[in-house]
């Protein structure tokens, strides 16, 4: 379960990553110094999803079976949310 759960967790974060990293370069396509604004994102981003996935790692293996389904409805509301979001056409 512990191994799921981690999967899970950083194919989500992947996803996110990859998903801020497109808005952004979609929203700076014209933008003089985007290549650098998009490259500090992508730090950031890198840096917050790695953050995150450490924490939740430790979460998972502190926690009993019942925090374990928590964190796992978490990590799949979020996971929807992502999809929602990188099939949704933007608004005009």
């Amino acid at each position: 379960m512990n191994t799921l759960l981690n999967l899970l967790d950083f194919i989500v974060l992947v996803l996110i990553v990859i998903h801020l990293l497109r808005r952004v370069s979609a929203g700076l396509a014209n933008v003089p110094g985007a290549p650098i604004l998009i490259i500090c994102v992508a730090l950031v981003a890198a840096f917050f999803a790695t953050v995150s996935l450490t924490v939740y790692m430790g979460l998972v293996e502190a926690a009993d079976s019942l925090m374990r389904v928590v964190l796992f409805a978490f990590v799949a509301v979020m996971a929807v949310l992502v999809g929602v979001s990188w099939t949704s056409k933007p608004v005009a």
